[in-house]
This record gives C-alpha cells, structure tokens and sequence, in this order.
C-alpha cells in the first residue's frame, strides 16, 4: 500500500516493512488526552529530551488506522530510528493540520486607512493646507 498525501498519509520504514502513518480528529483528540494540548510542541520535544515512552505512544496512534494491533511496547521492542520517526511523525502531523506539504502562506491584510492609518495619505504627517501666495 502507498501511502496518499491527499488523505493525510505519509509512509515509513518500521522494523523492515513500509507502514502507513495518518492522524485523523479522532487521532488528534486522543493525543492530546494521551499527551497534553501542545502536541505538536511536544513532538520536537519528545525527540530533544528522547522521550521514547511518548514517541512510541505518538507513533503507535499514527500507525493505528492501518496497523490496528501494534502497541507503543511493540514500536519500542522494534525500535525504528528516533529521526526517521520524528521526520514521519512532523509530517503526518502537518498534513493532518494543513493537508498539503506546503503551509498556507498568510498574505498581510491590507489597512484600508494607508500605512500610517490616515486615509488618502501616503505620508507620515496630515497633509498642510494650501498655502496662499501673495
């Protein structure tokens, strides 16, 4: 099975076998029961500090829908590489906010009053009144 970017799938090597890794809500909600609000904060952080308990348990739920039966003890007795999990893991994680490989760029709004919040103007200073010659 190749793993569809479309449907928020990325595919990674795991103990000699291709495995197809995808976060839906549901995966989502239960992270973040199993491990706090930041999940993608602590995804970074679980590889810095190599936190392999929560890795195996974040990579076990990314594995879930097409690997039912795998546990996070079976990822750590199979013990995948920490940066090839992390690469997939950041990945699958992005896709799952985004649904593509690329972030959305955000464009900056526009401020209808002109830079300097003074309508009609482009300087700095309101503009000075005619002056009259004479």
């Amino acid at each position: 099975m190749n793993a569809n970017e479309y449907r928020g799938e990325v595919s990674v090597e795991i103990g000699g076998e291709k495995r197809i890794l995808v976060l839906d809500w549901d995966s989502l909600a239960r992270l973040k029961d199993d491990i706090g609000d930041n999940v993608f904060i602590e995804l970074d952080q679980m590889v810095a500090a190599m936190d392999v308990d929560k890795l195996s348990r974040f990579l076990a739920e990314a594995l879930r829908r097409y690997w039912p039966e795998v546990t996070p003890e079976e990822i750590r007795r199979i013990s995948p590489p920490l940066m090839s999990a992390q690469k997939a893991l950041m990945e699958v994680f992005h896709l799952a906010y985004f649904g593509s490989k690329e972030a959305p760029v955000e464009e900056p709004e526009e401020n209808p009053l002109g830079q300097n919040g003074l309508a009609g103007t482009g300087s700095m200073t309101p503009e000075a009144p005619p002056s009259s010659a004479g």
